[in-house]
């Protein structure tokens, strides 16, 4: 019985025990609650999860009391009060805090940002009341903070940026909050321009596919000169909108920027020739037509081009960087030059420009000769005694020493030939010791003129007379009593002629008259040949020498080398547009950068962004391709890499004060 009370009296002590204990627990919590909501800052954020189970399954009581007393509140509407009862079930006390410190605007924020909100909360209260004043009564702002909310988060560690970020969206314009909400990729370009980007926005906002495009173009402006690159290609795109646009389709940002710099030269141009033709042409010819429109009205330039596109002579035109400045000085001359030659007849003529007369006789031969006066030019253009006689007689210069030019070649094409015939083995024999060339045909008319070249060189065709015995010979004669030189092949034709007539006294005193016709048959035979032998071989010679002779003259590098045997600089560029897709937007403004100098506008470079997720840095590579794909991105409804890239840019303007820049584009 004893122990039965014992028992009793021991159970009762310790339910009272534990009744008060619960009580002390419960008193504490409440002075807990009571703490956080006068001083947010000071107080720690409490959680269910820490707390016995007694003492859970009170504050659980606590909080539904909290949420009767939150849905019999008189909210704004109906929509604030779910989200109130949403952010106490999602972030139980902590949500209470802020809605005891910083009211609805803090819920919101608390919605958007997630548990960065409750960072900021807690660690920078002053960017968190930033953001808060900036809700006031602007649901985009919430709209724009929500779908940044990811970036938000990497930028919690670095204390600059983050203060930088959260100030320019709060002192966002309403209206460009709106925009930004609406598109949010275009936040970056809205922080750094709001007025003039809005604008655009309002302008194309009916045609999302022209928008993607507006975002695309302003999106390789380069943020870091603090709005400056930007504004240029806003005014780009206000002054020429549509064929902009076009232009970028076509060439991606070199486009564009073709059209900021020429935009009134292609609008008088018109449709003819196609936009990516006057692209084309225009870009090849850049410097070139900034020294013309000094002089030039753009519609008289205009004209200049519909011409050359009339007579066919885009490609040639286009192929050289000077090819507009050519056909303006040469006129018809210059477009026959250009038809024969093609553009490489426009360097080879820069090298006779310091006088204009003997500028004008080059050109006059290319268009008389077409390529062997192309590559007399290209070989002799240094030549002095060559530059004289040029400017003295003309075109007429080019045929005489284009004969004997070859012969080095033509030496070699018959030295590498296995099994050759009797007249080649006499021609090279023959070329061998008389061993005439350009430079020797180029003093002769120098010194002794035309006529002298001209009784060299009177016919193309053995004439009958010179298959009389001793005609080397008298020839040999006329020329020295006319005070002339003879010439190598002069005297070793009558060299040659001399020893026929031996064989033929030879023949005769030995009563051989079978052996006088076979001497004769062969005499017949090699000179006959020989022209005809000279021909062949010397074709196949002046075929191997067009190539790119110019690159001695000229000094081209490898570089362009291998653009004219990709078929050309004109070729090259025109076939921009099948490329676009294939590169990202840094290769673009790679590509673009030459044009930019010219534009004074830096481009961005879309280096790799690196990002901070869960403590851990990633880099993430801009890997989209293509203007189409690009556009397209900048339209949606999330935020895209390229977007970010922007907004790292704006935030590298904001970090220091800016030296002022120059587009040196390095």
């Amino acid at each position: 019985m004893k122990r039965l009370f014992a028992l009793v009296i021991l159970l009762a002590a310790l339910g009272a025990t534990l009744k008060l204990a619960s009580h002390l627990a419960l008193s504490a919590r409440l002075n807990i609650t009571t703490a956080n909501r006068s001083s947010p800052q000071n107080a720690s954020q409490s959680g269910i999860s820490d707390q016995t189970p007694m003492v859970a399954q009170h504050a659980l009581t606590e909080l539904d009391a909290i949420r009767v007393a939150w849905a019999a509140r008189s909210w704004a509407t109906a929509n604030d009060a779910e989200l109130a009862l949403r952010m106490l079930d999602k972030y139980a006390y902590t949500a209470v805090r802020i809605e005891a410190t910083d009211g609805l605007r803090g819920l919101k924020l608390l919605e958007a940002l997630d548990l960065n909100a409750v960072t900021l909360y807690e660690s920078h209260p002053t960017e968190f009341r930033t953001l808060r004043d900036a809700l006031r009564d602007d649901d985009a702002a919430a709209t724009i903070l929500l779908q940044w909310r990811d970036y938000f988060g990497t930028k919690l560690t670095d204390h600059q940026d983050r203060r930088a970020l959260v100030n320019a969206v709060a002192s966002l314009p309403r209206a460009a909050r709106k925009a930004a909400a609406e598109y949010p990729n275009a936040l970056p370009l809205l922080l750094t321009d709001p007025q003039g980007v809005l604008d655009l926005i309002n302008d194309w906002r009916d045609t999302p596919e022209r928008l993607g495009d507006v975002l695309a173009i302003l999106s390789f402006a380069d943020l870091e000169s603090r709005g400056a690159d930007l504004r240029i290609a806003v005014r780009g795109l206000r002054l020429h909108g549509p064929l902009a646009m076009e232009a970028y389709r076509v060439r991606g940002i070199s486009g564009f920027i073709l059209v900021c710099l020429y935009g009134d030269l292609i609008q008088e141009i018109g449709d003819h020739p196609p936009l990516n033709d006057v692209l084309t042409l225009i870009e090849a010819n850049s410097d070139d037509l900034d020294q013309l429109l000094r002089i030039r009205r753009p519609d008289d330039l205009a004209r200049l081009i519909r011409h050359v596109a009339a007579v066919n002579l885009v490609k040639e035109v286009g192929g050289a960087p000077q090819g507009l400045r050519f056909v303006s000085r040469y006129g018809e001359e210059g477009e026959k030059a250009l038809r024969q030659v093609g553009s490489w007849a426009v360097p080879i003529v820069s090298a006779f420009e310091s006088d204009p007369t003997l500028a004008n006789q080059a050109v006059r031969a290319m268009a008389v000769h077409g390529q062997e006066g192309y590559r007399i030019l290209s070989k002799y253009a240094d030549d002095a005694d060559f530059r004289l006689i040029l400017k003295t007689y003309g075109p007429a210069v080019i045929p005489p020493i284009a004969r004997v030019d070859q012969i080095p070649e033509t030496l070699q094409k018959l030295k590498e030939n296995p099994d050759p015939s009797l007249s080649q083995v006499f021609i090279q024999g023959l070329m061998a010791i008389g061993r005439e060339s350009g430079q020797g045909v180029i003093q002769t008319i120098k010194d002794e003129g035309m006529e002298r070249v001209a009784w060299l060189h009177a016919a193309e065709g053995l004439q009958p007379q010179e298959l009389l015995p001793l005609y080397e010979v008298v020839n040999l004669a006329n020329v020295l009593s006319r005070g002339w030189t003879p010439s190598m092949g002069e005297l070793t034709f009558a060299l040659f002629d001399v020893a026929f007539i031996i064989m033929d006294v030879v023949s005769l005193g030995s009563l051989q008259p079978e052996g006088v016709a076979a001497i004769e048959a062969a005499r017949t035979n090699l000179r006959s040949s020989a022209r005809a032998t000279l021909r062949e071989v010397g074709e196949g010679a002046t075929t191997r020498m067009t190539g790119h002779p110019a690159r001695d003259v000229l000094g081209w590098t490898g570089r362009r080398l291998a653009v004219e045997q990709a078929g050309g600089l004109f070729a090259t560029l025109k076939r921009l547009p099948e490329v676009l897709p294939k590169l990202t937007p840094g290769e673009m403004a790679d590509l673009a950068r030459p044009l930019a100098a010219k534009l004074r506008i830096n481009l961005a470079r879309f280096a790799p962004v690196r990002l901070l997720h869960s403590g851990v840095e990633t880099v993430r590579p801009i890997a989209i391709r293509g203007t189409k794909y690009m556009s397209d991105n900048l339209i949606a409804a999330g935020v895209g890499i390229v977007a970010i890239s922007k907004m790292e840019e704006y935030l590298q303007s904001r970090r220091a004060p800016h030296p002022s820049r120059t587009a040196s584009n390095e």
